[in-house]
C-alpha cells in the first residue's frame, strides 16, 4: 500500500513538522494486501460482469466518443465497462445519471462542436438504454463478440 502525503514541494515542510514520510507498506503483515487487492485470487473476484451487447453497442456508437477511459471532451466519467455504469458519481449511480441524461435529451451532447458532429440517439437506441436501466441495469456474464 502506498500513501502519498504531499508532493515534493511540501516534503520539506512535512519533514520539519514530523520527520520523514512514513513507509506504510512496512506496517502490513506478511501476505496482506492493500485496497487494490494485490493478494486476491481469481476465486475472490466473483463472476465476470459485462454490459448487455445491445447496450454496449449504443454506448460504443454514441457515448464512447467522449466517455472513454480516460475521458475526452469534458466527459465526467467513462462508460466503457459495466462497472463504469455502476460507479458512484457524487452520490448517484452512473446508470441513474445516464437515465436522466437520455430521458431529457441532454446526452449525447450535440451542443459540443465536434467534427463529425455528435449524433442524437435514435428512438430504438434510447429504448435499449432506458429499458436496461428500468430493468435494474443488470450485467451479463459473457462479453460481446
Amino acid at each position: 500500500m502506498s500513501l502519498v502525503f504531499a508532493c515534493g514541494e511540501h516534503e520539506t515542510e512535512l519533514n520539519r513538522l514530523g520527520g520523514p514520510i512514513p513507509d506504510f507498506d512496512a506496517a502490513l503483515p506478511d501476505g496482506a494486501s492493500d485496497a487494490a487487492g494485490d493478494a486476491t485470487s481469481d476465486a475472490d473476484a466473483g463472476p465476470a460482469e459485462f454490459l448487455p451487447c445491445d447496450v454496449a453497442e449504443v454506448l460504443k456508437n454514441k457515448c464512447q466518443r467522449c466517455h472513454l477511459d480516460p475521458t475526452e471532451n469534458g466527459a465526467p466519467f467513462p462508460l466503457v465497462s459495466y462497472s463504469d455504469t455502476q460507479a458512484d458519481f457524487f452520490g448517484s449511480v452512473v446508470s441513474d445519471r445516464i437515465k436522466n441524461a437520455v430521458e431529457t435529451d441532454f446526452m449525447p451532447a450535440t451542443f459540443i462542436m465536434l467534427d463529425p458532429p455528435v449524433e442524437t440517439l435514435t428512438a430504438d437506441e434510447k429504448k435499449v438504454v432506458l429499458d436496461w436501466i428500468a430493468a435494474g441495469a443488470q450485467p451479463v456474464d459473457t462479453p460481446c463478440e
